[in-house]
């Protein structure tokens, strides 16, 4: 944690946040989009939080695809500048 990262757009759209060897390590939400007048100056994972679905509510129950106990989410640290 605390390692700085890259924020990337995949050529679908998506937007991922990758290590400084370009490896994923975590999706930012579907819905993300970073504000038209600012620009990413520096990304980096700030906690990893660990989810399992008898922490979730049971109207989310439905949306959850895990095939396993628990799962894990980056949190990330997003540093953004005003744009030019």
């Amino acid at each position: 944690m605390g390692s700085r990262s890259a924020l990337r757009q995949t050529s679908a759209g998506a937007w991922r946040l990758c290590d400084a060897q370009g490896v994923d390590v975590g999706a930012l939400s579907q819905h993300f989009e970073p504000e038209a007048d600012v620009h990413g100056i520096e990304a980096r994972v700030a906690a990893i939080h660990v989810r399992r679905p008898r922490d979730e509510a049971e109207a989310y129950k439905s949306r959850i695809n895990t095939q396993g106990e628990s799962w894990e989410m980056v949190v990330p640290e997003l540093v953004y500048a005003p744009g030019s």
